[in-house]
């Protein structure tokens, strides 16, 4: 299982300190920039809205709309 989070900067090291002394706990990647957690973010949405497109309940636009947009 993989988990995203966000941390307080103030409480971050803490936080950093008390995960890693668990082993079964593996930090695969620290996110700081505003860009990158932008990106998060927008990846996170679109993993959302690709699950509710799967459950019926959001329609996506189609390969064809998208073009059209340009």
């Amino acid at each position: 299982m993989r988990l995203v989070l966000d941390i307080s900067e103030n409480r971050s090291s803490f936080f950093i300190e008390l995960i890693q002394s668990l082993d079964y706990i593996k930090i695969l990647k620290k996110i700081k920039g505003d860009n990158d957690i932008n990106m998060l973010n927008d990846l996170t949405d679109a993993f959302e809205d690709v699950k509710a497109h799967n459950l019926g309940h959001k329609q996506l636009k189609t390969a064809e709309d998208l073009y059209n947009e340009l």
